[in-house]
This record gives C-alpha cells, sequence and structure tokens, in this order.
C-alpha cells in the first residue's frame, strides 16, 4: 500500500502480489513448524480416553463420556482400556502400563488398594476403580496445564526480549520513513517507496517473538515425557543456573521404608518360636518397624497367629509389650528391656554395628531373644546420580533430620562430601538462606511435610514421586517416576533450553541488524525482504525444535 500511494509511475501489481505471496508461504510455514512444536501437548491431551465404562448399582456398566464421571464413581476397565480417571483399584490385579505418562517402560503391578492415574493402560486384566480425581485435577490433568502454564510463563530472558520488542516498534516506524525522505530527496520517484517498503517487511520483529516462547514449550514438552512437571517457564530457566543441589534423606536419596536386614537370635530362642508372634503383636503398635517386620515375616512365610493379643502396650519412643499366644514379648530400646527386668542382653560391642542400622532389642518372658536389625537402603540409583550432578560442575549436599552418624554414613556410601543430620526444617532453610546469601543458586529436593518449608526457600524446589501434597505444592518440579535418574536429566534439559534462547535471540537480532542497513541502502528488494523476514521466524522455530535430538529419549 505505501508504494502504491508514494510511488510516480503505474502500481507495480505484480510486485505486491509476490510481496503478499512471500509472506504468506512463511507464515504457512512458520504455523506448520509452530505445530510440530504444540504437537507435544496434543499427544499429552490425547492420552486421555474418549469414554469410560460407569458400573451401576445391580453390577451392569454403562458406557459414558469422561464429563459425566464423578469422584466417587465405581469404574470398570477392561483389557486395552486407558483408566479414564485418577483412582484406587478396589477389584482385581493387572500391570499398568504408564510408559505414555511418566516415561517408565516397566509396567506396575496393581493390586487393591493401589493407586492409578488416568491416561495409562491396562494392557492385561479386568479391574474395578473409584474415582477420586477427575478432569484437570488428575496427574495427567496437571501435566498438561504445567505444560500450557511453562509455554506462557515469560522468563527474565523473555521479558527483556519483550522490552526490546516494544522499544522495536519505533524503530520498526521509524526507519521506513527516514528511508524514504532520504531517497525522495536523493533520487526523486518511485524507488523511495520501494526501498522504504523493504526496510518495513524486513524489520518487523516477528523471530524475536518467537525465540523463548517455541524453546520454552519444546523444553517443558520433552521434560514431562521425561517423567517432570516443571511449574512455569522462569522455573526452566532457573534450573539452568542452579550450582548447589540439596538433598533430603529418608525418601528421597532412601527408599523412605525400613527393612529387616538381619535377625540375630538367643541361643536358646530359634526366631521361628517368636517371631510370628511379635509379628501380631507389632501389627497394633502402627509403627514403621512393624510394617517392616510383617512384610519380612509374609516374605519368609511365617504363619502368623489370627488371634488378638492379651494384653499389649505401646512405650513411646521406646518400644512394644504385650502378651500373645502364650509368649510374654518385648521389642524395642535395650534401656525398656532392661527397665522391664530382662536380663543377659549382650553388650554393644559383642558385635558390628553399621551407624546407619536401627536396632530392635526383643525378649521373650523375661529372657533375651534376639535383635532386628533394620536399615532404611539407599536407591539403587542415588550413586549413579550423585555422581552424574558432580560431573555438571554441582555441588551436592546431604541435609537431614536423623541423627549425625546415620547421615553421615549414608554419606560416605553416596560420595557426598557436605553433609549434615538433626536438621530440623527451621535449620535447613537457615542453611538455604546462607548459601543463597554467598551468591549460590540452590535446589532443594525432598518428600516428606517437614520439607516444604526449605522447598519453597530455595530457589528451584523439586518434589519426589510419592511425595507429600503439601511438599507438591511447594516445588517448582514434580517427578512423576520413581527415579532420581532424572534429576540429572532435568539439569541437562533446562541448560540446553537456555542455549537454545540465547540462539535464538542472537539468531533473530542478528538478522535485524544484518538486513536492515542493507535495506536502507538499496541492496535489499521488498520480494527479497518478505522471503528473509519469514525465514528468520522458521529458522528460530525449527532451532527450537532441534532439542529433540539434542536430548536423547
Amino acid at each position: 500500500m505505501l508504494m502504491l500511494m508514494l510511488q510516480s509511475g503505474e502500481p507495480c501489481f505484480d510486485s505486491c502480489t509476490m510481496i503478499i505471496f512471500f509472506l504468506l508461504i512463511g507464515r504457512t510455514l512458520e504455523q506448520l513448524s509452530k505445530s510440530r512444536v504444540m504437537d507435544l501437548t496434543e499427544r499429552l491431551s490425547g492420552l486421555a480416553p474418549s469414554f469410560a465404562r460407569l458400573l451401576k448399582s445391580d453390577g451392569t456398566e454403562q458406557q459414558v463420556g469422561l464429563e459425566e464421571i464423578q469422584e466417587g464413581d465405581r469404574l470398570r476397565v477392561h483389557p486395552g482400556d486407558s483408566i479414564p480417571a485418577d483412582g484406587i483399584v478396589i477389584h482385581g490385579e493387572t500391570e499398568i502400563d504408564e510408559s505414555a505418562l511418566t516415561g517408565e517402560s516397566l509396567r506396575r503391578h496393581v493390586v487393591p488398594g493401589s493407586r492409578i492415574h488416568g491416561g495409562t493402560t491396562n494392557p492385561i486384566k479386568v479391574i474395578e476403580m473409584q474415582v477420586l480425581k477427575i478432569g484437570r485435577e488428575t496427574l495427567l490433568g496437571q501435566i498438561v496445564s504445567l505444560v500450557d502454564q511453562a509455554s506462557e510463563t515469560k522468563t527474565k530472558v523473555q521479558q527483556l526480549a519483550d522490552r526490546v520488542a516494544s522499544k522495536f516498534v519505533w524503530i520498526v516506524l521509524g526507519l521506513p520513513a527516514l528511508t524514504w525522505i532520504y531517497w525522495y530527496w536523493t533520487v526523486p520517484g518511485e524507488h523511495s517507496a520501494w526501498l522504504a517498503a523493504a526496510v518495513l517487511i524486513i524489520a518487523c520483529p516477528c523471530a524475536l517473538g518467537l525465540a523463548t516462547p517455541t524453546a520454552v514449550l519444546v523444553a517443558s514438552g520433552l521434560a514431562s515425557q521425561r517423567g517432570l512437571l516443571i511449574k512455569g517457564g522462569d522455573t526452566l530457566e532457573r534450573i539452568g543456573r542452579v550450582n548447589e543441589i540439596v538433598f533430603d534423606k529418608t525418601g528421597t536419596l532412601t527408599s523412605g521404608s525400613l527393612n529387616l536386614q538381619k535377625v540375630i537370635h538367643s541361643p536358646e530362642l530359634s526366631e521361628e518360636h517368636w517371631l510370628p508372634a511379635l509379628c501380631r503383636l507389632e501389627s497394633f503398635s502402627g509403627h514403621p518397624l512393624g510394617d517392616a517386620l510383617i512384610r519380612e515375616a509374609h516374605s519368609r512365610s511365617y504363619l502368623i497367629p489370627n488371634q488378638l493379643p492379651d494384653s499389649h502396650h505401646v512405650h513411646p519412643r521406646m518400644g512394644i509389650s504385650g502378651r500373645i499366644n502364650g509368649l510374654d514379648l518385648i521389642a524395642g530400646t535395650r534401656k525398656l528391656l532392661e527397665d522391664q527386668g530382662v536380663q543377659n542382653i549382650p553388650k554393644k560391642g559383642n558385635y558390628s554395628q553399621s551407624l546407619a542400622e536401627m536396632r530392635v532389642e526383643t525378649s521373650v518372658d523375661r529372657k533375651w531373644a534376639g535383635t532386628l536389625i533394620f536399615e532404611d537402603v539407599p536407591r539403587k540409583e542415588s550413586l549413579h546420580v550423585i555422581r552424574e550432578l558432580k560431573k555438571l560442575g554441582i555441588r551436592v549436599y546431604l541435609l537431614s533430620g536423623d541423627r549425625q552418624e546415620t547421615v553421615q554414613s549414608l554419606a560416605k556410601a553416596l560420595e557426598i562430601e557436605a553433609t549434615l543430620g538433626a536438621m530440623l526444617p527451621d535449620m535447613k532453610i537457615r542453611y538455604l538462606k546462607e548459601l543463597q546469601s554467598d551468591g549460590k543458586i540452590t535446589m532443594m529436593i525432598g518428600d516428606g511435610i517437614n520439607d516444604a518449608p526449605s522447598l519453597h526457600q530455595a530457589d528451584v524446589g523439586v518434589a519426589v514421586h510419592n511425595a507429600r501434597e503439601i511438599s507438591i505444592d511447594a516445588a517448582d518440579v514434580l517427578l512423576t517416576r520413581a527415579n532420581l535418574e532424572s534429576i540429572p536429566e532435568l539439569i541437562r534439559l533446562s541448560r540446553i533450553a537456555r542455549r537454545t534462547i540465547l540462539q535464538n535471540l542472537c539468531l533473530s537480532l542478528g538478522y535485524n541488524t544484518l538486513t536492515i542497513p542493507l535495506a536502507m541502502i538499496g541492496w535489499v528488494n521488498p520480494l527479497l525482504a518478505a522471503a528473509a523476514m519469514a525465514g528468520s521466524s522458521v529458522t528460530v522455530v525449527l532451532n527450537s525444535l532441534r532439542q529433540k535430538k539434542q536430548i536423547p529419549a
């Protein structure tokens, strides 16, 4: 239109048509490239089935749309069906394929009481489930929301780019005017309008506007495929600058559940004589040690008595005592047994002791029966993860509320140099603040209620799989896989995303810096300007998509 109004000769409709043609071709290519970026989000949304099998009160099933499901409904899931909502298995057992949702290739065995998530697949047997969460409240819905949120949240780099772009608008309007004035007075005629149009077209900051959002969206989609839920593009940027990572111990670097490692029994009393009865007594304590003891008894196929104990008493922070199956049993600390008059308890020096162990002394009819040795063992991948983080130049810390000796023992096994035990939640916060005051960018990784304040205080908080809900709310990142190996992947992914954003900004700004002067001096005509402008936008989008090849699947 500028050419048609200002040039002195006849309108060049063919030139205008070609300019529009190049602009439309460029916009089409840009939309095709952006559609590949959006494909990750669409694939996640497509995991949800289109219907569910609702169980009626008479036991028959009815196919209903997902929008008709309510919390508390009972659903039947046939082999090959996708799970329609988050819930709990109430009948049947099967193997659930969660690979599409969390990236975990191994199927998970579920039984009545197991939690299952919408978007996963039931490939083997019929199960019945009760709905706990629907729609956006499900894990799948949260993943889709977080990916969308990440693409909408502006990083600091993007905020800077937006400020530059807002100023650039006036440059875009001013430079064509100056170009026209200069060439109009220097070479009167249609040449001035032609060059002004070229400057106006080539100065469009489209590529600058696409530089950050496309890179963030691709990275967030890749993260979700690897079981990483990132809350916002600004979080993704901060992760790439992390240089100090603080781990909680129990449930994070360890399995979080105590396991019976060894039984040292009295020569006079075989463990088969008293251990099944003790399991039954411990089942009334509600203590994690009792749960571990019962699991071990089942694994040894011990026959646990069904009768109720004649008496039972819980001694806070010391142990339990009671009578069952004709046996007077005590299990707990050495002091508890001594206070109850038990004799012949071996001295600690009579056997080796690991600092990470928890020992429970037992007695039968006031005679020492044996020592139960429990231990919260490290996750099998913990050592590998620590080594990978060190390769990335990150210093690792271990902070825990457990006693210092136990924490040091685990730290030694996992090659962690910086460690502190007996840390209360407020002490962890103060420690994080000290690191931050020294200019460190911190990441806190934990799972428990007591970790929530620290997760909030850290520059980046990460809640591990099966973390408490309050920790998930306080965290910036949620691991949906029961595996810590995604932590180094998270760091690498973020660093690649930050590098891609900077590359995109350099490409877009470099394009404008180079081509605008060329257009102003008459070396670029409007046809070439239209093609170059479209090409710059497509280049930025394609560069963002390169992240898929830079990060192994």
